[in-house]
């Protein structure tokens, strides 16, 4: 994507706008809560599955066995939760923070069913990964 069209997708900020995620929250569609939590799913994906589009690689160094059967884990959990609230729901987070589709609302006034998923995907992964540190606060 163009720098012109990224820095303007995310209300001038280049570095947020150069991924999904990070232009809505720029764009305030969502809070760094949010954010985080979306950015670590695909983190998740990243290292069961490998690299997400051609020719990348995330560069992260190589985990212990036990470390990476903790992230299939918590994959698996994650993106189970997803899909047994929909598929529309998990499609659309996957899109977003996997394989970076920027959504609809970045571009449009109104919201498309797709966007409300996203939404929602993006709450329930938030919900799930940070359980542990609400309950302690």
């Amino acid at each position: 994507m163009r720098k012109a069209k990224i820095g303007s997708i995310a209300n001038g900020d280049e570095q947020r706008g150069a991924y999904p995620l990070g232009a809505l929250w720029a764009r305030e569609f969502i809070d760094q809560s949010r954010h985080d939590a979306g950015v670590k799913y695909a983190e998740l994906y990243g290292r069961v599955f490998g690299r997400t589009t051609p020719g990348t690689s995330d560069g992260s160094p190589e985990l212990s066995e036990a470390a990476m059967e903790k992230c299939e884990r918590d994959y698996w959990e994650a993106a189970n939760l997803l899909a047994s609230h929909s598929r529309a729901i998990k499609d659309a987070v996957d899109n977003a923070a996997v394989y970076s589709r920027y959504p609809s609302m970045l571009f449009h006034a109104r919201k498309r069913r797709s966007d409300k998923h996203l939404l929602d995907g993006l709450e329930i992964l938030d919900k799930l990964f940070n359980a542990g540190e609400r309950a302690v606060a």
